[in-house]
């Protein structure tokens, strides 16, 4: 019962509703809540739609959260409704300020932020995992100091999202993240601890919505920015592959299964999601190990090939 406690966040817009099939697993039996994020009402009718006419789930712990309904927001629309404005991640940080500061409801303990191309495989115990993520206060990096082309863009996400943390938390951070050079994002769920929302909003100043967003672009990556911020207030730690005899130039994003069973062998730690090729190739070992996964990603692309060079080890997963 624990589960109702528990959130998916998931910004969407009308080109993706077709991913939401993953909705039919979903019954009446699941207690915790979707929370979908919308950047008009429009769009919300549409979905609303959408899942009553072309998706058979009986679930119904179904809200919906909509930019344009916020008069502070809607007037800035037109200027962030873009890819590269970071409208993503806008829609991300929106959704969680919302549930946390306007519709102030305390449902729920842990907010897990996810795209819509998913697929949910294992979604048993779910508090438990939240939970004891977020107690950890750790996530896994891989070291990519030595870079190739493929690294191309990652100092751009380290210097966009770091220009939220405030000067006299700088030197933490970058000691922490060895300069930006520990890359962790998708190691595992986005998993986001409700008690500690008040103060990182406060921090960020996202109460002030037009200065907010005059940073925000696409490389301004939310959860960077959150975990950031709890290293340098909560203690949150990064634990590097390197250090543990792992050869992974690269966060656990679309690793493969050798590499997701080093860090579980080596690091005593077991991610929440993996890449679709990962799970489906080593099905059984997962159910066999009962640590299947809660979901996989990036549905859209199962390969996952389109923006990586084609030597990276993940693509044959």
């Amino acid at each position: 019962m624990m589960d109702k406690q528990i959130s998916f966040l998931i910004p969407i817009y009308p080109p993706h509703y077709n991913y939401l099939k993953f909705m039919n697993k979903l019954t009446d039996n699941h207690t915790f809540t979707i929370i979908f994020v919308l950047t008009t009402i429009d769009d919300c009718v549409l979905l609303k739609n959408y899942i009553k006419n072309k998706t058979t789930t009986t679930f119904e712990n179904i809200r919906y959260i909509i930019l344009e309904e916020d008069s502070n927001v809607s007037k800035h629309i037109p200027n962030i409704n873009h890819r590269d404005k970071g409208i993503i991640n806008i829609k991300k940080l929106y959704g969680l300020y919302y549930i946390t500061h306007i519709k102030k409801t305390n449902d729920f303990d842990y907010i897990i932020a996810i795209d819509s191309e998913i697929e949910f495989i294992n979604l048993d115990n779910l508090y438990e995992k939240c939970k004891n993520y977020c107690d950890k206060k750790t996530v896994i990096a891989g070291d990519t100091t030595v870079r190739n082309n493929v690294h191309s863009f990652l100092d751009n996400i380290h210097i966009n999202s770091i220009s939220y943390i405030h000067a006299n938390d700088i030197d933490i951070v970058n000691k922490e993240t060895n300069n930006g050079k520990y890359y962790f994002w998708y190691s595992d769920l986005n998993i986001y601890d409700c008690k500690l929302l008040p103060n990182f909003f406060t921090y960020i100043n996202f109460n002030n919505f037009a200065s907010f967003i005059e940073k925000m672009n696409f490389w301004t990556f939310e959860y960077i920015i959150y975990y950031y911020y709890c290293i340098a207030h909560s203690g949150y730690k990064i634990l590097c592959m390197n250090d543990f005899n792992i050869k992974r130039q690269w966060s656990l994003e679309a690793a493969t299964y050798d590499t997701y069973t080093q860090v579980k062998e080596k690091m005593n730690y077991t991610t929440n999601i993996v890449i679709g090729n990962c799970y489906y190739r080593n099905k059984h070992s997962f159910i066999v190990n009962k640590d299947e996964p809660v979901l996989i990603y990036n549905m859209n692309n199962p390969r996952y090939n389109n923006i990586y060079n084609k030597t990276i080890d993940y693509l044959d997963n």
